[in-house]
């Protein structure tokens, strides 16, 4: 009788334990928020957000929105930074089971009118170490003196750090990474202080076999798909374009490619244009165009570029020479039985009189969609 009871009694403590298990929070958190401008409340679309331990990293939406998901819980680090705006960094806990909520908001950087940068955005890819950025005396009041402030990277360095600048005249800066303290993709900032204002210059660094600066990409693609049917036209002989991938998911077709600078020089300035941009842009009259067989166009996309994604009209990034540069567009509600689309891209390497390239368009007709 007693041994009756004993495996009674196991029977129901087992049973109860099994009950609290399914109880119990999970034990993974996220965090999500919502970036902002400070003085106007309206959101910031394409801001860089990196968590950190862990170095994660993603962009805010077109309605500032990011999230993290499935993090060990524990004390979190949240930056956030964008073109024009002061840094922003807090720290967040989070729980298991758990949603921290990590809305920031960014305060816009009064630029100073009598300093003109080279760029505000220096592309390490995977190949540099260093970049030249050259600051130009634009005023008419006499010399200006500058500095740089806001680094908080032990990979980053400026030399010189400080100076001063007739007017009329130039001066350039070295801007150096270490690549031994970096082990995956980076994005920070640093700041130009002059003449009472400031200017925000990004850094982007990408590492082998991650997007941004990806090499590879031949002809037959690397996602697994034969692409050799396909036809490309590129906009001048310097441009190289290759079809990495071209894939559906769901309703969804994610069209990947590769470009690379086969002799323009490094260019600071390289913009690739959205569909929504038609009549804004003199680009032979025309923007970027995506559409199939059957005659759908599809306007409504996303598209990036290296580490970069279209902000109001276009894309805007460095494009380095011999690294293959990685780029997608997204097309959105493509019919079940499209099994081939065309996409034209339009690309203007700026200024035109210092490149020149022969043509605006990027033409890959009848790509697979796999």
């Amino acid at each position: 009788m007693k041994k009756i009871l004993f495996s009674f009694f196991c029977m129901i403590l087992g049973i109860s334990l099994c009950g609290c298990s399914e109880d119990e929070t999970p034990g993974f958190g996220s965090v999500y928020g919502i970036v902002t401008d400070a003085e106007t409340s309206q959101p910031v679309y394409g801001a860089s957000v990196i968590l950190s331990p862990g170095n994660l990293s993603t962009l805010t939406g077109q309605d500032g929105h990011y999230e993290f998901v499935d993090l060990e819980p524990g004390q979190y680090k949240v930056q956030v930074q964008a073109n024009g705006y002061q840094q922003n960094v807090r720290q967040i806990q989070v729980n298991a089971g758990g949603s921290a909520t990590g809305d920031m908001s960014l305060e816009p950087i009064s630029e100073s009118s009598n300093l003109t940068l080279s760029s505000g955005t220096l592309d390490f890819d995977t190949g540099y170490n260093e970049l030249t950025l050259t600051l130009t005396n634009s005023g008419n009041a006499g010399n200006v003196s500058w500095n740089v402030s806001g680094i908080n990277v032990a990979w980053l360095t400026i030399q010189p750090a400080q100076g001063e600048i007739a007017m009329g005249k130039s001066a350039e800066i070295k801007v150096l990474i270490d690549r031994s303290q970096i082990t995956a993709s980076q994005s920070t900032s640093f700041i130009i202080n002059a003449a009472g204002g400031s200017q925000s210059v990004r850094v982007l660094v990408s590492t082998q076999g991650e997007s941004g600066g990806n090499e590879g990409g031949g002809e037959g693609g690397t996602d697994g798909g034969d692409y050799s049917s396909a036809e490309i036209i590129s906009c001048d002989s310097r441009i190289e374009a290759s079809i990495i991938g071209c894939e559906r998911s769901g309703s969804a077709v994610v069209f990947t490619y590769t470009l690379k600078n086969m002799g323009l020089g490094l260019v600071n300035d390289f913009r690739i244009y959205h569909p929504e941009a038609l009549g804004q842009n003199n680009i032979d009259g025309s923007t970027s165009l995506f559409y199939d067989a059957e005659g759908n166009e599809y306007s409504d996309c996303v598209m990036t570029f290296r580490n970069e994604s279209e902000s109001g009209s276009n894309i805007t990034a460095a494009f380095p020479e011999n690294i293959a540069c990685r780029g997608t567009v997204t097309l959105r509600n493509v019919p079940a039985g499209v099994d081939k689309i065309n996409a034209v891209l339009s690309v203007f390497a700026y200024p035109d009189s210092e490149y020149n390239l022969a043509g605006t368009t990027i033409t890959f007709k009848n790509v697979p969609v796999y």
